[in-house]
């Protein structure tokens, strides 16, 4: 189960430094969905030394995390493998985008963040009428 991952320590995309410098799996996480799962020797190392998925995860930067689990060095492969297939995550099944993907993916991610913003504030106004009503 997926929702798991979000009690799981975590970091901001701002504070990566702040890593430990253990090996583990980590998540790559925004707006509670799961993006992408993967494995290091050193978490912080591998984080900070700008990781393949890093331009897209920094597009959702004002709520993206890494949520981590350290591991023994031997555990971390098979744990990431187990992770990856009951979690599938999307990114973990395609291939880095180029600039035009990043826009498109930019673009599609907050679209669906004004949206639900949108549904929550017609709810809350709906919700203050009927109670002005009574």
């Amino acid at each position: 189960m997926a929702i798991r991952v979000f009690f799981l320590p975590s970091k901001a995309i701002a504070n990566l430094k702040q890593m430990p410098e253990a090996s583990g799996v980590y998540y790559m996480t925004a707006l509670w969905r799961l993006f992408y799962v993967g494995k290091a020797v050193n978490l912080r190392k591998r984080l900070t030394a700008r990781h393949q998925r890093y331009k897209q995860i920094k597009l959702l930067s004002p709520f993206a995390r890494i949520h981590y689990r350290v591991l023994p060095k031997h555990q971390i492969s098979r744990y990431e493998r187990s992770e990856i297939i009951s979690l599938q995550p999307k990114w973990n099944y395609t291939r880095v985008p180029e600039f035009w993907g990043l826009l498109a993916q930019f673009i599609g991610f907050w679209l669906c963040f004004w949206f639900y913003l949108s549904v929550v504030a017609i709810a809350v106004g709906y919700l203050g009428y009927l109670l002005y009503q009574k």
